[in-house]
């Protein structure tokens, strides 16, 4: 939770002051280095939350297949497990 709270801080933050600079036109009594400078944060930020849901998906990608791996052995319980992964919904037991 901490993670998200971050993002969202520094998105909202850089992208109001950014949007201030081009809205008022205070961009003019700024120098360019300093308008560069914001930018590339702007352009860090957008990389780390790309990054950062790419390795969500990855978690989640590897979860079902070690699922899906376990639902063709017999293991003698009579019961398989499925994942509803669109919703996010706890896996379910249900008798064979």
């Amino acid at each position: 939770m901490c993670v998200c709270v971050c993002v969202f801080a520094g998105v909202v933050t850089s992208f109001s002051v950014g949007s201030g600079l081009v809205f008022f036109r205070e961009y003019q009594c700024v120098p360019t280095k300093n308008v560069a400078i914001m930018g590339c944060c702007m352009i860090g930020v957008i990389i780390g939350i790309t990054i950062l849901s790419t390795g969500k998906k990855n978690e989640n990608e590897e979860e079902v297949q070690e699922i899906e791996g376990g639902e063709g052995s017999d293991t003698g319980t009579g019961t398989a497990v499925t994942q509803n992964t669109a919703l996010g919904s706890v896996p379910e037991s249900r008798e064979v």
